[in-house]
Order: C-alpha cells, then sequence, then structure tokens
C-alpha cells in the first residue's frame, strides 16, 4: 500500500464479507476506489462479481489497484509474487499470473481513496521505467496478447506514444508499425505513416 493511498472505513470487513467463503477457484478480490486528483475526486467502478478477469487484467493494466487487493495465502504458491526485475508494471504482471489460474471476486464499491497528485516520485511518472515496464510484460504473456492481436496493438500503440514523448523517435516508430501490423487500424497506419515520415528528415 502506498504511503498516498488511504484505505476507508470497513474496508477489509465488506470485502471479506463476500469473499471468506468463496470456493478455492476463487482467489483474489478487489474493489473501485476514489481518485483524487486535480479536478477533485472521482469514483471508479469495477466489475461486481466472480468473475474470470484475465481477459480484463490483459486489456486494462490499471484494471486492479493493488491497495485494494485481497488475496489468498495459497494463490501465491501457483503465481509467485511481484516480480522484482520489473521497472514497472508489477502489479499488472502479478494480476496475470494470478488471473490465469483463479477467479476473483469484484466490489463495485469505493473502499481505497488514491492520491494521483502527491508530492513524491511515482514509479509509473518516470517514461523510461513505464516504456521498459510495459515491454517486458507484452514479452512475458506474448502468447496470451498473440491471442489477441486487438490488445496487443493496442499496448504496442501505448509503448510508441510513450517512445514519442520521451523523444524516441525511431523506436516510436517501430511500435506504431507492430500495433499497425497486430490491427489495421487507419488510427494506427496514420501513426505509423507520420513517425516514418519524421524519422526520414531526422537522417
Amino acid at each position: 500500500m502506498d504511503d498516498d493511498d488511504e484505505w476507508l472505513p470497513k474496508k477489509l470487513e465488506i470485502q471479506m464479507r463476500q469473499f471468506e467463503n468463496t470456493p478455492n477457484n476463487v482467489g483474489f478480490c478487489f474493489s473501485a476506489i476514489i481518485n483524487i486528483n486535480a479536478d477533485g475526486e472521482k469514483a471508479s467502478g469495477v466489475p461486481d462479481g466472480i468473475g474470470n478477469y484475465l481477459e480484463l487484467s490483459l486489456r486494462r493494466f490499471k484494471g486492479f489497484m493493488t491497495s485494494t487487493l485481497i488475496i489468498k495465502k495459497y494463490v501465491f504458491d501457483k503465481a509467485g509474487f511481484f516480480d522484482e526485475m520489473f521497472p514497472s508494471h508489477q502489479e499488472p504482471d502479478l494480476i496475470i499470473r494470478i488471473a490465469k489460474n483463479f477467479k476473483g471476486l469484484g466490489v463495485n464499491q469505493p473502499l481505497v481513496k488514491m492520491d494521483m497528485i502527491g508530492a513524491h516520485e511515482h514509479i509509473g511518472s518516470s517514461l523510461e521505467r513505464r516504456i521498459g515496464g510495459g515491454k517486458m510484460i507484452l514479452n512475458k504473456h506474448l502468447e496470451e496478447f498473440k491471442k489477441r492481436p486487438e490488445v496487443l496493438a493496442k499496448h504496442y500503440f501505448q509503448i510508441a506514444l510513450w517512445h514519442r514523448d520521451n523523444k524516441q523517435f525511431v523506436e516510436a516508430e517501430t511500435y506504431f508499425k507492430k500495433a499497425w501490423k497486430e490491427s489495421f487500424r487507419l488510427r494506427y497506419f496514420y501513426h505509423y505513416l507520420s513517425a516514418f515520415i519524421f524519422t526520414k528528415f531526422l537522417h
């Protein structure tokens, strides 16, 4: 739990009331959150009830906030712990590994406040870390992502945008092209073509 996160009253009680009697194949429980940003507070929503959340864990890397999670102890024997080699994306990597083997329980009630405007440095605030972690998670779970080309394309496109923001234009072109090859969306092709032309001017 980060130092700028806050559990709301009865957070554990509310989740455990639903979680403690679930069958062994339900390995984790998560809840909605309240985001605190420059525009004020806004509650998120999550799927409610027991389900197979692998698809969501692959599609949305921020779909499960670590501060909301309760995980049964034996789940770690199967899935392992945080991968400390990751410069970022440790949380979604863990959830993907868990969701491959266990169902989850969603509680669509905000039980945690997360301060997104705190003064300290977030791991995810570094573009270099985000790019490195993003590439690692795709490579580590590439077999699953290859089954879902639209999802893989979306993540390639995001990495390309991070490269572009980091002024790594050749790498941005490479990942825009990867996105377009996985999904022939006009948006991906437009960004790839723009990056291709721009990098040619650099040389």
